[in-house]
């Protein structure tokens, strides 16, 4: 979904570099480390899971090991849409890292455009193809990758690097809804990731943070632990930050990896005037 940038391990080679480091390999392979970033206050996680494009394409996509995708709405989503959009129609969202969340699509049915951004480009097809949505593509010109669109227009994904986004999308959004980006951007990219939505958000814009809650000890990622601490930390100079909700998620998939709760948090954050 998105690139890793690594300023510690060699992409051709393997290095040893301090007694904490843990398993590296090369950069099209995955890297464990420990995190040692402004983003890692008050946790003790002994490694941490970075990765790239290529990690989530090949890793994840193309096994079928695609657990963070839902075959239904998300449950925030639907219980706090009105607050996300204020009450308004015809609002422009926008969904980063999106996958083939079926987010995309109730959003656009409840009257809405919607902006997806996603690098993985079997996410983006197989959105189309298993909601039966006509679409066209089209090759971006000023960065790298492509733009997918339903015919109806309502529905944009712009298949590249979540990071070469801005640079093609000239416009502003209304609201962003936010349910698995952060939480899978690298830790050393939030504060870069957070200013992207920032700089693409129109004045008296809303945004929906999802983070999770779980002990980083147990468990490296991703999805990735996010202390309720950060939202503020991103995001507080231009938003007023409040946790809407908190919904325990812990199921065997979790279960199984050792962890004893698994908290989704909704961070609604609301433009200052």
């Amino acid at each position: 979904m998105l690139r890793c940038i690594s300023k510690f391990v060699s992409k051709t080679t393997c290095k040893i570099i301090g007694a904490n480091t843990r398993h590296f390999r090369n950069s099209n392979l995955l890297y464990k480390m420990t995190d040692t970033s402004p983003n890692t206050e008050g946790t003790e996680s002994s490694h941490y899971t970075v990765l790239d494009v290529n990690d989530w394409s090949e890793k994840y996509w193309k096994t079928g090991q695609i657990g963070f995708h839902k075959d239904y709405v998300h449950p925030l989503l639907l219980k706090y849409a009105d607050k996300l959009t204020n009450g308004k129609p015809a609002q422009k969202i926008l969904v980063p890292l999106c996958g083939k969340t079926l987010d995309l699509k109730w959003i656009a049915d409840q009257g809405h455009t919607v902006i997806g951004v996603e690098a993985v480009e079997q996410a983006v097809v197989e959105f189309f193809t298993e909601q039966n949505i006509e679409y066209s593509k089209e090759t971006l010109t000023d960065i790298p990758g492509d733009l997918y669109k339903s015919s109806d227009g309502r529905i944009s994904l712009y298949k590249c690097d979540v990071f070469d986004f801005n640079r093609s999308f000239k416009d502003k959004v209304d609201a962003v809804w936010d349910r698995g980006a952060l939480v899978a951007i690298n830790r050393e990219d939030r504060e870069r990731y957070a200013d992207l939505i920032k700089s693409v958000s129109a004045p008296a814009s809303r945004i929906f943070v999802v983070t999770l809650n779980y002990d980083p000890t147990l468990y490296g990622g991703p999805p990735h632990f996010v202390e309720d601490e950060l939202i503020p930390k991103l995001y507080g100079s231009q938003y007023k930050v409040e946790i809407l909700d908190r919904l325990d998620s812990l199921d065997d998939r979790w279960k199984e990896r050792g962890l004893t709760y698994f908290e989704e948090v909704l961070h609604f954050l609301s433009y200052k005037a």
